[in-house]
């Protein structure tokens, strides 16, 4: 009886009171560079079509909700990290990492979420960097 109350206590639990993160991305309009950063190199983004198009990979075209909240800085354990900063005209900076990790993608805020994504968004950030 007893292992039947925790079942369902924890069903009840993973079902629905598992928190959700969103991850929280400035608006398009209000960017005004990209910094990437692979390795030791960095690039600068300033192009308004490219900014648009790397909005729209790491919202994944209509945002990103995740049960998976970032509590680090950085990445853990990460491979083929790339940072990205988003510069606003307000001048504040959003900073997130596109990596992978045993053979999957994702893309991380630190603070906020952690979301996984698909190896073609990946490369979607990774070309303006190569």
């Amino acid at each position: 009886m007893i292992i039947l109350i925790i079942a369902i206590l924890f069903i009840i639990y993973h079902f629905t009171l598992k928190k959700t993160y969103s991850l929280d991305l400035p608006n398009v309009d209000n960017i005004e560079t990209i910094n990437l950063e692979y390795n030791e190199k960095s690039k600068m983004i300033t192009d308004e079509l490219e900014i648009e198009d790397i909005i729209y990979v790491l919202s994944g075209g209509k945002g990103r909700t995740s049960n998976q909240a970032s509590i680090n800085d950085s990445p853990v354990n990460a491979n083929e990290l790339i940072k990205i900063e988003l510069n606003t005209y307000n001048n504040k900076v959003s900073t997130l990492f596109v990596y992978t990790k045993n053979n999957k993608y994702y893309i991380e805020k630190p603070y906020n979420c952690i979301c996984r994504i698909s190896a073609d968004e990946y490369n979607g950030v990774f070309k303006y960097i190569r």
